[in-house]
């Protein structure tokens, strides 16, 4: 591990202490762990520390209660907490809610001190099963489990590595897939029974009929909550997040969409809501495969709210409600205070909650800045 300032020692030291005399169970990962599997290592501020769910407000309790200052942007998934210029996320699960934080991580969680401190660190196959999703514009973190698997291909459970990826399998192989193009000398490292059942999986459902019932579903929300926001908005595919095998709740995926105006590609997140504004006025400039079935859904839609009036109103403001997470969504993204008067006032709610969410991480991100600034200035004078 790279040589730290005595100030970022102690801040590792006293975060871990906090935890151990609360009796916390927490697991190490982040840029240590990966640091520590790999032999890569990254300057960051920040610490990231695995929790159960049902530890999560605990933890954050903790180390409010140790003085740091704690807020929770994203409940379904992430906590912070800073102390000066370092930050602690706190983190339960996945931005997708897909790998969530249960007993096995810690049941298979190596051992490891940090400066003479006993820690858990996150495992190898849990590392690359919530890495293997991330897969913005803006961030891709492919790079980082093609050098988890290079580093420790001999040493993975293989079996609970696939059970992890469950129904996802392609997500995995694709992964695998790209292995051995980026190391083709190493490619033989990856068990062969693994390629094997993958593929075997591929070879079944390549050559299975899709149902004429099935659902037209986009999992590309698992991998990016910004670029596939077309295929779920415009195109009338469900966004698989609102899958019952998902736990992530519409409020959940609305913070999660909302937050994108601060941290998301800004490039694409304009085009984006200029793409969507057009749209609304410009019904047929969508694209031709869909513009058709958009016009049956609308139809259908209007036909159901003249026939049932008063259930289609209960309807929308239930939060559950596929409809209204639409409009939610769309009317954060395009920001059409015109298009608020007309909705219903819990879907309102919800649109004042997102983006008061963003405008408090605005605020967060200014902090953090002029932090560093203030941490850069100071070593420029010593």
């Amino acid at each position: 591990m790279r040589l730290l300032a005595a100030e970022e020692q102690d801040f590792y030291c006293h975060t871990l202490t906090i935890f151990e005399r609360a009796g916390l169970e927490a697991l190490v990962g982040g840029a240590y762990a990966f640091g520590r599997y790999t032999g890569i290592e990254r300057h960051t501020k920040d610490l990231d520390i695995f929790v159960r769910p049902r530890d999560f407000t605990k933890t954050l309790e903790a180390l409010r209660q140790a003085g740091y200052a704690t807020d929770i942007p994203f409940p379904h998934w992430l906590g912070k907490a800073h102390c000066g210029e370092y930050f602690v996320d706190v983190i339960h699960s996945s931005g997708n809610g897909v790998a969530v934080v249960d007993d096995e991580w810690f049941e298979h969680a190596p051992r490891d001190a940090i400066f003479d401190l006993p820690v858990s660190l996150c495992p190898r196959e849990e590392m690359i099963w919530s890495k293997a999703f991330i897969q913005e514009r803006e961030r891709f973190d492919g790079a980082d489990v093609a050098h988890v698997l290079n580093a420790c291909a001999e040493s993975i459970d293989w079996q609970r590595l696939l059970r992890r990826f469950g129904p996802h399998w392609r997500v995995l192989l694709g992964h695998l897939v790209l292995f051995g193009f980026i190391y083709p000398s190493q490619r033989h490292r990856l068990p062969d029974w693994v390629m094997h059942e993958l593929m075997r999986r591929l070879d079944l459902e390549t050559s299975s009929p899709i149902p004429e019932t099935s659902e037209r579903i986009c999992r590309g929300t698992l991998l990016s909550r910004q670029q596939y926001l077309i295929d779920t908005e415009r195109w009338g595919q469900r966004d698989a997040r609102s899958l019952p095998d998902n736990p992530m709740s519409d409020t959940d995926i609305l913070r999660w969409t909302a937050a994108i105006a601060e941290d998301g590609s800004k490039d694409s997140w304009i085009r984006h809501q200029a793409d969507t504004e057009r749209a609304r006025h410009h019904p047929g400039a969508q694209h031709p495969q869909h513009a058709a079935d958009h016009q049956h859904r609308h139809d259908a839609e209007a036909q159901a709210q003249n026939q049932r009036p008063e259930e289609g109103r209960r309807d929308a403001a239930q939060p559950g409600n596929a409809r209204v997470r639409r409009l939610v969504a769309q009317t954060v993204l395009v920001g059409n205070a015109r298009d608020q008067r007309h909705l219903p006032a819990e879907v309102g709610g919800a649109i004042a909650d997102a983006q008061q969410d963003v405008a408090d991480g605005k605020k967060r991100q200014v902090r953090r800045k002029q932090v560093d600034q203030r941490h850069e200035a100071s070593h420029e004078q010593t």
